[in-house]
């Protein structure tokens, strides 16, 4: 869709002074009425003066003509009063409201009341909002180098007072004037560092405004779908606390961007209602006309694909060229010729569409000599923004400069204390030297202190080793859990109940086992074995004996005098079930647990006829849960553990296919103790 859109899409920004003495306040019609009653009571000139205040910025995004009203109202009062912290206050606001109406000129002499007022009074949050706000009108009225100014001005300030809401303000004001200049990656992290100080606060609209900068950062970066998610976010908290001006620039932002033409429409047209009410000559809501303007007349072009008479188009064109004449009204009467050049040239298109080639023609040649001038102008501005860049750099160059100084200031303290340490030491080796016997006697226990030390450190590392074996079965159990209890859902969802009875019986038994083994580091060995046959049971048992299995002990070997470490065995008969059996190409799928005892270890040999090492990599038919599965890896993180206790190599493993036959050969290797 062909639409206007300038390099960043820039809302005017308004920032509200808060009282001290503010509460929070309540938003809406209903709050307002609350508040006029309450005018008409008898009150002392003080609180009269506060309530004024309340009902003006209450009217701030619903009827701006009368906040200021109630703006100029309140300030002749706090004038009389002598009220000079009343007195800045009503300035600000005054300040944002011809702010919001492109006055920014006048706008910036409210400000700088304000601004000397609170210098007079040392209102440091006071000052830090006027002096943002003078940067703000600057900056909404191109002025970028007076703007900058004034916004790095404010910044050390606010950051001396831990002020989050103005270095919100603050830092999204810089993020806009490096927008401006296309410098994309300051942009998008001085829009960053406003959202997070916002973040801190509890005001909405502060939020709402920070998310609508980070949107527009984003929009710089071209990344339109962030774009979406932070204007939506900036648009929801506007609406929150009713503020109109937000919510019709939020609403702008999201018709440029938006493809399809008939949302794009939809949400211009929600815009400019709400421009209709609060300030129908703003630049964004002439901006707003042409975008309105330029999407009536992509609509009437895809309304014509295929059609040969232009009649068919009527309706759009009509809308394209209202929007369009209504935009160039107000350019005229507001004296914004930025977007004038365009109006007239879609406005020829227009004409062109319809079949009025006299009228295209007349309004193209007015667009060409409209855009001439602006080009000669944008030249100037151009190298105007290139000096404001230029400045800008140097204002914040100046600012990371005040930050070095203040780093150095401290190292410089630093060394001094540093200094006056070493002299203090100086001093007391000379004493400590006098006696020699005493300084032996020290040494004597530092050395102890550091053997104790060392001792203390082995036990550390013992017991650090230890609590990873620990750590290890915590991670196990429950997998292996799951996938038992995975067995008995799928028979009760069958229904079919006496497997299910007895599936569950023996995963009673297998529970037991499991948690009485999983609390000690070594178990006995025939517990652990009948664990083993246990699971290999259930296993089968679930998957209705697609496969047989064997257990077998060398002539010799006694388990119940042995004792190893626990749930070693049982990831190797799952890895052995799930990738070879499950999977295997044999009639008849089985494997064989065989147990060896030799000298000081225990080995456990699992042989299988499934698919094989090869065969398991290519396939991929492990559900999603067992594909998650640590088993084998965290198996050969507890021999590399259990070797670490010992010294020496005591534990094994390996995985082999098989060379007799197809599957595969798994052998782990485990040093035993014996039980008592």
């Amino acid at each position: 869709m062909k639409c206007l859109f300038s390099k960043r899409i820039y809302p005017v920004c308004v920032f509200l002074l808060t009282f001290s003495f503010a509460l929070s306040q309540k938003q809406g019609r209903e709050a307002i009425d609350s508040m006029l009653n309450d005018l008409k009571k008898p009150q002392s000139d003080t609180d009269r003066i506060k309530l004024i205040y309340r009902i003006g910025d209450a009217y701030t995004h619903i009827d701006p003509a009368k906040s200021l009203q109630y703006a100029k109202e309140g300030l002749t009062q706090a004038e009389k009063a002598g009220w000079n912290k009343g007195i800045a206050a009503f300035n600000i606001s005054i300040g944002n409201v011809l702010s919001d109406a492109g006055k920014y000129d006048s706008s910036i002499l409210y400000f700088k009341r304000a601004y000397d007022t609170d210098s007079v009074i040392g209102y440091k949050r006071g000052i830090i909002s006027s002096l943002q706000n003078i940067g703000t009108a600057y900056n909404n009225s191109g002025n970028y180098r007076v703007a900058a100014k004034y916004f790095f001005k404010a910044l050390p300030i606010a950051e001396k007072a831990g002020d989050y809401y103005n270095l919100s303000v603050i830092c999204g004001n810089i993020a806009a004037l490096y927008g401006q200049m296309d410098n994309t990656d300051k942009d998008l992290s001085y829009s960053e560092k406003a959202l997070r100080y916002a973040e801190k606060t509890n005001n909405n609209e502060i939020k709402a405004q920070a998310n609508q900068n980070l949107a527009n950062a984003y929009l710089g970066k071209k990344d339109t779908g962030a774009a979406k998610i932070y204007y939506k976010t900036a648009l929801s908290l506007y609406r929150k606390v009713n503020n109109q001006f937000g919510a019709a620039n939020v609403y702008y932002a999201l018709s440029v961007i938006e493809r399809d033409i008939q949302k794009s429409i939809l949400l211009g047209k929600e815009s400019q209602n709400i421009w209709n009410k609060i300030s129908p000559g703003h630049d964004i809501a002439i901006a707003n006309l042409l975008n309105l303007g330029i999407a009536y007349l992509n609509q009437a072009w895809q309304d014509t694909l295929g059609i040969t008479t232009k009649k068919d188009a009527g309706p759009s064109l009509d809308s394209a060229r209202n929007f369009l004449k209504k935009g160039i009204g107000l350019s005229d009467q507001t004296n914004n010729k930025s977007n004038l050049g365009e109006f007239f040239k879609f406005l020829s298109a227009v004409n062109e569409t319809s079949g009025d080639y006299k009228t295209a023609l007349k309004n193209l040649k007015k667009a060409d000599q409209i855009n001439d001038s602006v080009y000669s102008t944008e030249n100037r501005n151009k190298i105007a923004e290139l000096e404001a860049n230029y400045e800008f750099e140097k204002k914040e160059a100046v600012y990371k400069e005040q930050e070095k100084l203040s780093a150095l200031k401290l190292r410089q303290l630093w060394v001094y204390a540093a200094l006056a340490l070493f002299i203090a030491i100086v001093f007391f080796l000379y004493f400590l030297n006098r006696y020699r016997i005493k300084q032996l006697r020290l040494k004597n226990a530092i050395q102890q202190r550091e053997a104790l030390q060392k001792e203390r450190e082995l036990a550390f590392q013992n017991q650090l080793a230890q609590s990873e074996l620990k750590a290890i079965r915590a991670q196990m159990n429950p997998h292996f859990i799951f996938n038992v209890l995975n067995s008995i859902e799928s028979y009760i969802m069958e229904n079919d109940a006496v497997t299910a009875s007895r599936l569950l019986q023996k995963f009673a038994s297998l529970c037991r086992l499991t948690l009485e083994n999983s609390t000690r580091q070594y178990v006995n060995a025939e517990r652990e074995w009948q664990a083993l046959k246990l699971y290999a049971e259930l296993e089968a048992m679930r998957f209705n004996h697609q496969f047989s299995y064997e257990f077998e002990l060398s002539a010799g070997t006694n388990l119940s005098e042995l004792l190893i470490p626990p749930m070693m065995m049982q990831p190797i008969v799952e890895n052995a079930i799930h990738h070879g059996l499950r999977n295997s190409a044999d009639d008849n799928p089985h494997f064989k647990v065989t147990a060896v005892r030799r000298e000081d270890v225990l080995i456990f040999i699992t042989k299988d006829n499934g698919a094989g090492l090869a065969e398991a990599q290519k396939r991929n038919s492990v559900p999603a849960v067992k594909k998650k599965s640590l088993g084998l890896s965290l198996l050969r993180e507890r021999i590399s553990i259990i070797n670490q206790s010992f010294g020496k190599e005591m534990a094994a493993f390996s995985l082999e296919s098989n060379i007799v036959g197809h599957g595969a050969i798994a052998v782990l290797k485990l040093p035993v103790l014996r039980n008592g």
